[in-house]
């Protein structure tokens, strides 16, 4: 049997851990450094804050290249999830941005 609290313990770790990956990941996407912007017209998006600020802008079309700028800033996963479901890249990025707001480093 092992010992009181050690899945607790182990619980408790991957929580912080995930937090931890949460505010690296936020970090990369609402600050990110040496990334060149995404330009749409002459309004040049440089991270997630003024691409969730600006998202009605966009067209589905430029879905698929939204998701290559995200996978360059660092979010594969999201890339992934719009690159599936590129009508859905409105939501997916809105769902992204609600997820690591909490750890967006202060501006």
């Amino acid at each position: 049997m092992p010992p009181r609290g050690t899945k607790k313990r182990r619980v408790i770790n991957l929580a912080k851990m995930r937090k931890i990956e949460l505010a690296k990941l936020a970090a990369a996407l609402f600050s990110p450094t040496d990334k060149n912007p995404y330009y749409c017209g002459s309004l040049a998006i440089a991270n997630l804050r003024e691409l969730h600020q600006h998202l009605d802008r966009f067209s589905p079309d430029a879905a698929l290249w939204l998701a290559q700028w995200l996978e360059y800033l660092g979010d594969p996963a999201t890339a992934s999830k719009i690159k599936a479901e590129p009508d859905q890249f409105r939501q997916i990025v809105v769902d992204r941005y609600e997820e690591l707001k909490e750890f967006a480093p202060m501006s």
